[in-house]
């Protein structure tokens, strides 16, 4: 959010009215807030029609960061990713997201839960287990490994410029081109051409200098 949105000074923690909803909401205030830059808002009691009406309301001004949302205030349950595809569809501001399945639902981007990479984390300590290897000691080995992703589409939905995100960050939806699907052929096709140019350029100059020589002959 701050490489997105460096000026922006208002966050909005949006997640669900359920118990996990809330517990995860605060606990994610609670670290923005000790960053001291953003006014921070906490949005849990609200139903999923009441926050598409609020969100829509917003800015780019303003950042969104969605947790979860498993039940709203008016007790109407829902898996998170799909009630973030609605907010996002409906927001003014730009939706940032803790897990990798936000990725493509609405989130524009986010540093994010790597199930891929912590489900080889666990299958790797399991296999230790069962040989009677050590384990790593508690706390050095994190389950829920985390890596950049953004979405372009929702990049370009709110005029940010993937060039702003961290280095290495995984760049999701891009268009394809020419170049990005095929850069190994491309390269090699220009240094063909490359070498065909500087090969007909040698042979033209060898040509005049003969041709000169004849003359002076």
């Amino acid at each position: 959010i701050e490489s997105l949105q460096p000026r922006s000074r208002r966050l909005i923690v949006v997640g669900g009215d359920a118990e996990s909803d809330r517990e995860l909401s605060t606990r994610v205030a609670e670290r923005v807030r000790s960053r001291q830059r953003w006014e921070v808002q906490t949005w849990n009691a609200f139903s999923v029609d009441e926050l598409r009406r609020e969100l829509g309301a917003l800015d780019s001004g303003s950042a969104v960061l969605f947790t979860t949302m498993y039940r709203d205030r008016s007790g109407r349950a829902s898996f998170p990713a799909d009630a973030l595809a609605g907010f996002a569809a409906a927001s003014g501001a730009p939706i940032y997201g803790l897990y990798g399945s936000y990725i493509g639902r609405g989130a524009t981007a986010g540093s994010v839960v790597d199930f891929d990479a912590s489900g080889k984390v666990a299958a790797e300590m399991a296999i230790a287990m069962l040989r009677g290897q050590p384990l790593p000691a508690p706390g050095t080995q994190p389950l829920a490994a985390t890596r950049c992703a953004a979405d372009y589409p929702r990049l370009a939905a709110h005029g940010l410029s993937a060039a702003a995100l961290p280095e290495g960050c995984e760049l999701r939806g891009a268009p394809r081109t020419l170049w990005t699907e095929y850069r190994g052929p491309v390269l090699l096709a220009l240094a063909v051409l490359l070498a065909q140019t500087l090969t007909i350029a040698a042979l033209l100059v060898q040509r005049r200098r003969r041709q000169l020589a004849e003359s002076e002959a």
